[in-house]
């Protein structure tokens, strides 16, 4: 997972220079195995550090940490961006609700689709002005 995740990071370089973010990484190196297809991780944590990066500007910060949690692995994803209303966050992953101008709406809910078919969790927790956290939990394979 954390080669995939610096991978992501190299992918979207562009956006990060364009909205002079700061990046800070924390990476666990020696983490169980989990049950999943590279590919949809790949675009469950794509649309999710992009989405931060997106609400972070000007000198802005996104933590991203990747390490094992009890029986899951855990990556947790941070910004000190524009953060969303409790009715805004209420929302997050319905079909079409989109908090930017462009784009579909789809992206949150086919992120939780995707960790939902790994017994997974999102969990997101975000404050006006302050920044978004968001949590992503999938067990260990041989916890399954």
């Amino acid at each position: 997972m954390t080669l995939l995740v610096e991978d992501i990071l190299e992918q979207v370089k562009h956006k990060i220079n364009s909205n002079r973010v700061h990046i800070n990484t924390d990476f666990e190196l020696e983490l169980p195995n989990i049950l999943c297809d590279e590919t949809q991780m790949s675009i469950v944590f794509k649309n999710l550090i992009t989405n931060s990066i997106e609400a972070t500007l000007n000198e802005g910060i996104v933590s991203i940490f990747v390490r094992k949690e009890d029986t899951n692995l855990l990556i947790k994803i941070t910004d000190t961006g524009i953060g969303m209303s409790k009715e805004r966050l209420a929302k997050l992953g319905e079909p079409f609700f989109n908090l930017k101008e462009k784009g579909t709406g789809i992206g949150l809910m086919v992120c939780y689709r995707i960790i939902w078919q790994y017994n997974g969790s999102i969990f997101v927790e975000s404050e006006e002005n302050k920044g978004t956290t968001i949590e992503v939990r999938i067990p260990f394979l041989d916890y399954m």
